[in-house]
């Protein structure tokens, strides 16, 4: 469960949108490997731990290479208030997903983080001031039951890292939804100010949590994790600049088929049938959710 800031507005190139729509993917996949590497994690370090590399080597990696182009532009946001919100509401999203992670398969924890666009939509009416018809109405109910399907409650099967995780896609909402409300500023201020506020409030908590890895894979995997997260969401960035949010939108939910695959070739977690059930419903409604925004904007 990754976002980034809204991308500036992409030029309508037919060669530029076939490689858009390649860097999305690349980038889903990366957010995957993110995935991947701090459920790996659960054996090396605490979560706190984790999420604290994730955000710090994200920002070495971003002042290393962006400070020497952007210089004191990379801090220099006109919204400090909202930029500090998005922070918080990223961080909180990072730790619920990787909390997660430590419980549950990560095609389950993908499965149910996409309840994040129908929370969205739903949020929208009151914090936007938007109008939602009966067809989009109908795409998140149908939405949110894929993800109770995936959760299956009272079956038997149910584990509180549900809760957490539908908890973190209703947190990534109110960040999707404060992003839209910054898009006037830099995406890279955007996403270094994000990393950079999200190690500081880490690194005063990480001391206390601290445990040193015992052999070089638990280096590795801290490295691991800011690479792919800033990777990630540099691609990400990339590829809307190449082809239209509208375009690229369906592609982010190859993250479901990557996580299937990542996580059964890596930990040989296979989802039961009720996951796939609830995957299938849960990518249906928000491929349909996704064309009735398109015909929205198409009618405006």
């Amino acid at each position: 469960m990754s976002s980034a800031p809204d991308p500036p507005k992409a030029a309508e190139d037919p060669k530029a949108a076939l490689k858009g729509i390649g860097l999305m993917c690349l980038a889903v996949f990366l957010f995957i490997l993110l995935e991947m590497t701090a459920k790996a994690s659960a054996e090396h370090m605490p979560v706190a731990q984790t999420v604290w590399a994730r955000y710090f080597t994200h920002l070495a990696l971003m002042t290393l290479f962006l400070a020497p182009r952007y210089g004191v532009r990379l801090v220099a946001t006109r919204r400090p208030g909202l930029q500090l919100l998005r922070s918080v509401l990223l961080l909180t999203i990072t730790g619920c997903t990787f909390l997660a992670l430590r419980h549950l398969q990560m095609a389950e924890v993908t499965t149910i983080g996409f309840a994040a666009p129908f929370f969205v939509a739903a949020l929208s009416v009151p914090l936007l001031g938007e109008k939602v018809g009966v067809h989009r109405w109908s795409a998140i109910a149908l939405g949110f039951v894929g993800v109770a399907v995936a959760m299956r409650p009272g079956l038997g099967a149910f584990h509180w890292a549900f809760l957490v995780i539908l908890f973190g896609a209703l947190v990534n909402a109110l960040y999707l939804i404060a992003t839209r409300k910054a898009k006037d500023e830099d995406p890279m201020v955007s996403i270094y100010f994000t990393s950079f506020a999200g190690a500081l409030l880490m690194s005063a908590i990480v001391p206390f949590v601290w445990e040193t890895p015992q052999a070089p894979i638990g280096w590795l995997i801290m490295v691991a994790l800011g690479v792919f997260g800033g990777l990630g969401h540099y691609l990400l960035i990339l590829a809307h600049t190449m082809a239209p949010a509208s375009l690229l939108a369906p592609f982010y939910y190859t993250q479901i088929a990557f996580s299937v695959a990542v996580g059964y070739a890596v930990f040989g977690d296979a989802p039961d049938g009720l996951t796939v059930l609830g995957a299938a419903i849960v990518l249906a409604s928000g491929l349909y959710l996704i064309h009735r925004e398109r015909l929205k904007k198409t009618a405006a």
